[in-house]
């Protein structure tokens, strides 16, 4: 890990980078791809309309038609179902904004004859068009899977690349509330922003000074011996009747790592993780959401909570959008953990310690559920290690 507080890392806006003090608007992606997407952010929209054929309809959108409005553009295939959920969603959207915002679909090279029938039947009004040599979405949008989510603002800039379905309309409210002109100034204010933010950060006392309680920190540190963990005094194990395989005790039986993440992947060093397996149909997963959050946000300085669902991802997008909490989400389609943990029943909850053993797994409506993660969180020599990293680094900076 790199040294520093994930604090400044965060308010360091590195125009290009796509971090935004103000920017809520969640996006999809990681490494070399997500770099290059943020590096699109911000700046001049790339004029692709002239690389797209057979409208349907409605007129073909071009640069002039498009100026001054607000743009989305959703990536889409005929044939593949998941991606028709977004049309559906895009339709909702082009008819909450009207005349403000121009709504394009770009459609897979392949599949394109049997686009309109599919677009007829989700009664789609708003214009689609064909990417007939893949340019737009292989070269320029850089699509990885369908649907892909990209919005432009009324200067003509591209805002927000790959987005999560559940912000889509979040970030089309924000920009349609701009006039041209101030969506024109967004990159300049932005680079002021980052400046004074640049500048906040060299005065350590004071940045330091300024961390609230809970926030995460990113500071190096070395996890301690296994003997430190052998010692340790764990809460007692799930002795009741569980709808998966019992591994307390042991490492998971697959490593988690095929997961896709719907939310920003967090830091897991040097904290207690939870896995909570669910489903959008699973009405005790549901209930239990409540409570697991107010967990979550109670000892988040110290706690990562995943919920991991292998449903599809607009599936489970939809879900949390209309249902939001402050805990991490993702999906697993293959089941990778959850087959070999063979779990029978959800919900369905995980607690692994800092030196990936399980501590504790059940259901999370299990009376002793939440006193077992915080003795976790407190047994942990791992939890303590970081946390001493922390206190010295603080100590360092702000003397």
């Amino acid at each position: 890990m790199k040294a520093g507080l994930l604090l400044v890392a965060a308010m360091s806006l590195a125009l290009g980078m796509g971090v935004r003090p103000e920017d809520t608007i969640q996006r999809e992606g990681s490494g070399q791809r997500r770099a290059e997407l943020d590096k699109m952010e911000l700046k001049s929209a790339p004029n692709i309309w002239a690389d797209l054929s057979e409208w349907t309809n409605g007129d073909a959108v071009t640069a002039e038609s498009s100026k001054g409005k607000v743009v989305v553009l959703a990536t889409w295939s005929s044939f593949y179902r998941t991606s028709h959920s977004a049309l559906t969603e895009l339709q909702k959207i082009s008819d909450k904004y009207g005349k403000d915002v121009i709504v394009v679909g770009v459609h897979n090279a392949k599949g394109w004859d049997n686009a309109k029938t599919i677009a007829e039947g989700l009664k789609v009004k708003f214009a689609f068009a064909h990417d007939a040599t893949g340019k737009v979405r292989d070269t320029v949008l850089q699509v990885d899977q369908d649907p892909d989510f990209f919005v432009i603002d009324r200067a003509g800039n591209m805002r927000y690349t790959d987005v999560v379905t559940g912000s889509v309309d979040k970030a089309v409210s924000a920009l349609v509330k701009e006039t041209a002109e101030e969506a024109a100034m967004v990159p300049t204010r932005l680079a002021e922003a980052s400046a004074k933010a640049t500048k906040d950060a060299s005065k350590s006392k004071t940045i330091v000074g300024g961390v609230r309680p809970g926030q995460m920190m990113d500071v190096s540190f070395p996890l301690p011996d296994p003997s430190a963990y052998k010692d340790a005094k764990w809460p007692e194990k799930n002795t009741g009747q569980m709808s998966a395989s019992d591994v307390q005790g042991s490492a998971l039986p697959k490593p988690l790592g095929n997961e896709t993440w719907l939310t920003k992947q967090v830091k897991t060093d040097g904290r207690v993780i939870v896995l909570d397996f669910w489903a959008t149909w699973c009405g005790p997963c549901k209930k239990a959401m409540p409570m697991i959050d107010e967990l979550y946000k109670e000892n988040k300085k110290d706690l990562v909570v995943l919920g991991i669902s292998d449903e599809s991802r607009s599936t489970v997008e939809n879900f949390i959008r209309d249902h939001p909490h402050a805990y991490s989400m993702a999906i697993d389609q293959q089941k990778t953990v959850s087959s070999a943990l063979q779990i029978q029943g959800i919900p369905h909850v995980v607690v692994i310690s800092t030196d990936g053993i399980v501590r504790w797994q059940g259901n999370p409506h299990q009376p002793e559920f939440r006193t077992v993660v915080k003795k976790c969180i407190d047994a942990d020599p791992g939890v303590a290690a970081r946390r001493k990293a922390e206190n010295e680094y603080l100590k360092t900076k702000g003397g």
